[in-house]
């Protein structure tokens, strides 16, 4: 397991806009406060050559829930196969992760190769915060979720099934060079596909990860369903990012019980550990399953100020050649 600490030094100087995440950014950590092909329907789309991006809407025709998909080509006159990186969390993060890739193409010559940027999101009259609860978490076997939440698996056969064949049959795309990014529960929904579907992306990188998520089910049961990719050429590649600052609260910060007034935290979140459990899980992805990992632990950084470094590590990482 590699393990580094990025600074703010060490940092590029990517933007520092997080897009709408003050509106969702409780969510985005999992608050209480959150409580085939031809089947695709796209209906709407609208396009900006300027900027070469794009904003479908499709339906998932096994669920009839509408997505809105994102794309971005900074090189759209070229032919040449790219790369992608999908991602979640399209409406707060997608324009932060188009113009870091455009910043690194101009300053590093190593990112020329031609490269999209594909997110998943919803149209803007859905309540996202209900959507993405729905959406990234799963439901594990000895916990009991509160209603909306627990639906990846449907949302996974809707993105490396439907969204993917869409964006092959509509760009000309390398499938050995797929990322699948995600921040907070989309970081969560990142590992999960790779522990249930880990052919489905070459690289898959998870930030600040909710590994806390049905008192860290992930890490107590559902981790050791990942075979042992030791000697396997066509392993994945992951990198997990945190911030630095995402550790678990301390006691005295924590409420002794839910407020009356509002919906109790979502089973795990008060005990959150978010950095011990990052390095948890790539030491268990290097040595167990055989998964080469990389862990960024990022300085000086929070849950949601940490996204604009998180997002920058992920183009590196995504894009280079090993």
């Amino acid at each position: 397991m590699f393990v580094s600490t990025n600074s703010r030094r060490q940092r590029s100087n990517a933007s520092r806009q997080l897009l709408q995440a003050g509106a969702i950014a409780l969510c985005l950590f999992g608050g209480a406060a959150c409580q085939s092909h031809e089947a695709l329907q796209p209906q709407t789309e609208t396009a900006n050559s300027s900027t070469s991006t794009s904003r479908v809407s499709l339906t998932d025709a096994q669920t009839g829930r509408a997505y809105d998909v994102f794309i971005y080509d900074p090189s759209p006159d070229s032919a040449a196969s790219k790369a992608v990186i999908y991602m979640t969390d399209a409406n707060a993060n997608f324009w932060t992760m188009a113009q870091s890739l455009t910043d690194q193409r101009k300053a590093n010559p190593r990112f020329s190769v031609g490269a999209l940027v594909v997110g998943i999101g919803y149209a803007d009259d859905i309540n996202v915060t209900q959507a993405r609860g729905l959406d990234l978490t799963n439901a594990p076997s000895d916990i009991e979720l509160p209603d909306g939440f627990g639906g990846d698996a449907a949302f996974r056969r809707f993105v490396t099934e439907d969204v993917k064949s869409w964006v092959a049959a509509n760009h000309a795309v390398d499938p050995a060079r797929e990322t699948l990014f995600g921040h907070s529960f989309g970081g969560l929904f990142a590992v999960r596909t790779l522990i249930e579907a880990p052919d489905a992306f070459d690289t898959y990188v998870a930030a600040s990860t909710s590994l806390w998520w049905g008192e860290k089910s992930l890490l107590r049961q559902e981790l050791a369903a990942l075979g042992n990719f030791a000697g396997d050429q066509s392993r994945p590649r992951v990198l997990l990012t945190v911030g630095e600052l995402e550790e678990v609260r301390t006691p005295a910060a924590a409420p002794a019980k839910p407020k009356s007034d509002g919906p109790p935290p979502l089973p795990g979140f008060v005990d959150r550990a978010q950095v011990s459990d990052a390095k948890e899980l790539a030491r268990r992805l290097n040595d167990e399953h055989g998964i080469p990992t990389e862990l960024i632990i990022i300085e000086g950084e929070g849950h949601m100020s940490v996204l604009p470094a998180a997002i920058s590590s992920t183009i590196t990482f995504a894009l280079s050649e090993e």
